[in-house]
């Protein structure tokens, strides 16, 4: 029976703090919902909607100075369309003439080259002395 009260009670105080956190939450909501209303009398949605349309229109001006002042001030600076263009009309060069004379070469020997062996023989005996 004890063990039947306790719970009993139990769920009294579970109740009584629910019923508490409601009206606070229920007060809270309250509050909120009349600074919601007393705001939209401030601020209406055509007001809204016009600024933030004037901010807009703020700031395409103030990209299109930023443009501007980005601008190369050299007037003789072509853009990409007239270069390429410029680049189409060259006709290709032609390779220039080489400036080098060409190199004199040894002449070719006419008679048989002796065997490695005989080389290798010949270095050997430079080396050894």
């Amino acid at each position: 029976m004890i063990l039947s009260v306790t719970g009993t009670l139990q769920t009294q105080v579970d109740n009584w703090e629910s019923s508490i956190t409601n009206a606070a939450n229920f007060k809270a909501m309250a509050l909120s919902t009349d600074a919601m209303k007393k705001s939209a009398v401030i601020v209406g949605q055509e007001q809204v909607d016009q600024m933030m349309d004037d901010t807009k229109d703020l700031n395409v001006a103030i990209n299109e100075t930023n443009l501007a002042f980005a601008q190369d001030i050299d007037v003789d600076v072509m853009d990409d369309d007239d270069l390429l263009a410029e680049l189409h009309d060259m006709k290709p060069a032609k390779p220039a003439a080489p400036t080098l004379p060409a190199p004199t070469l040894p002449a070719v020997p006419n008679r048989p080259l002796p065997a490695w062996e005989e080389d290798f023989k010949k270095l050997e005996a430079e080396l050894a002395a």
